[in-house]
């Protein structure tokens, strides 16, 4: 009798005792007709088969999530300091997860752990481009301003002005 059997009918019997209604019999290949109370021990090659699925999985879910640019859902204007940090972070394995605009501010996420050798200094170019996109216009890039009532934008005056003149025929 193989380790396995024997452990499954240890666990049946004990089942058995403790008047565990769900084990009640084991089959000749020594395996339970219910699992209640008795883990599944998955043969190597079904365990290096479903791990290998599992890492393939996470590669074509972080090539999707991080493959090209992330840049395009912020304003042309501050494409010259975006485009800088993302080409940074893809050429050093550094994952983006996120560009966006937020209060007028730009918002640059990205998946980078703090004993990584580039984390203090690329941590540092983000705020400071984050600091600098309340001063320029999203749009063009020219000196702006932050602007907005209900939505606040950052916007030099020939941009301002063109909001304002389409927002007031609401």
């Amino acid at each position: 009798m193989n380790k396995i059997s024997t452990a499954y009918e240890l666990a049946a019997s004990q089942a058995k005792e403790s008047n565990n209604p769900r084990i009640t019999w084991i089959n000749e290949k020594g395996i339970t007709c219910h699992q209640q109370n008795i883990h599944y021990v998955e043969p190597p090659e079904v365990t290096e088969r479903r791990l290998a699925n599992e890492k393939a999985f996470r590669e074509r879910e972080h090539k999707r999530m991080f493959s090209g640019t992330q840049y395009k859902h912020v304003g042309e204007g501050w494409h010259s300091f975006v485009k800088p940090l993302e080409e940074f972070c893809v050429a050093n394995g550094i994952g983006v997860a996120q560009i966006k605009e937020k209060f007028s501010q730009l918002r640059f996420y990205t998946q980078i752990s703090q004993d990584n050798p580039y984390a203090w200094q690329i941590n540092g170019w983000i705020e400071h481009a984050e600091e600098m996109s309340s001063m320029y216009c999203e749009v063009c890039g020219l000196q702006g301003y932050i602007d907005g009532k209900y939505w606040i934008k950052t916007y030099c005056k020939k941009h301002h002005d063109e909001r304002n003149n389409s927002l007031s025929r609401y």
